[in-house]
């Protein structure tokens, strides 16, 4: 696999933005506690539905850090972009599994099989999250909708949570959306969740005074009728024309601010 001679910081395709790094809207808060009681009462799966950029891979990434704490086994694996054959080898070396079980030369899904049969056997939730299942490989989609379905005991504390945009929920199987027990879906960010997001990223590297002129310059241009996460972030307050009208302020700077304002540009 051409993955195999790269030299990576970070596994490919494990959905691994950084959840320290997640700015949780109310609306977020909201898609964490209904994950948060499909772990609880040991639910099979669950669905979340947003548009591009509305924060599906970093809430997953932040649900299996908040799913870890609770006692659950959790992985993360995007399915973007795979090629046919290696969604189960992906998931497999994102599991704890000790040496001889992963050397062990049996099938990679007699290998998944038997960890969570240990993991049932020693009563820890298993907490499969699968990111972008609408543009996963057939063969993919044909292996999460069976751990969806499958009724056989060693399967009775996995819980499957995969996300996907409203356009493409109609490409997922039968199986998995029928057997979801909640729909999760991520609205478009209000005008306070970005005020939000951007008074606690500024006044962590500015002083809230720099903060606040950079907030309110930002808010001249921009529509507010569809926010995403993705795209409203702390880059935009330094966008060309934004950058300009904030010179206006440049009187008010001391030193000192100004420096730290450009430093963060």
């Amino acid at each position: 696999m051409v993955r195999d001679r790269l030299v990576l910081a970070a596994a490919a395709f494990d959905g691994g933005l950084d959840p320290a790094a997640f700015h949780a809207a109310p609306s977020h808060e909201e898609a964490l506690a209904r994950i948060e009681w499909l772990l609880e009462k040991r639910q099979r799966c669950g669905l979340v539905v947003a548009d591009p950029g509305m924060g599906k891979s970093h809430l997953a990434a932040t649900a299996a850090r908040r799913l870890g704490g609770l006692g659950a086994e959790t992985a993360v694996l995007s399915l973007r972009g795979l090629p046919e054959g290696e969604w189960l080898d992906l998931l497999l070396a994102r599991l704890p599994l000790d040496p001889a079980s992963r050397g062990e030369a049996v099938r990679p899904w007699l290998k998944l099989e038997n960890r969570l049969r240990e993991n049932t056997l020693m009563e820890r939730p298993t907490v499969l999250v699968f990111d972008d299942l609408d543009h996963a490989p057939a063969d993919a989609v044909d292996g999460v909708a069976r751990l969806v379905a499958a009724g056989e005991p060693r399967f009775a504390s996995t819980c499957v949570i995969a996300t996907t945009t409203p356009a493409g929920i109609a490409s997922i199987p039968d199986a998995i959306r029928h057997r979801s027990a909640v729909r999760i879906d991520l609205p478009a960010w209000t005008i306070d969740d970005a005020y939000s997001m951007d008074v606690t990223k500024t006044n962590s590297v500015l002083s809230p005074l720099v903060g606040e002129m950079i907030i309110t310059t930002h808010y001249r241009y921009v529509s507010f009728s569809q926010i995403s996460p993705t795209w409203w972030n702390f880059e935009n307050a330094f966008s060309g024309k934004v950058f300009k009208e904030v010179l206006i302020y440049r009187s008010s700077f001391t030193d000192s601010q100004w420096s730290d304002f450009q430093l963060v540009k």
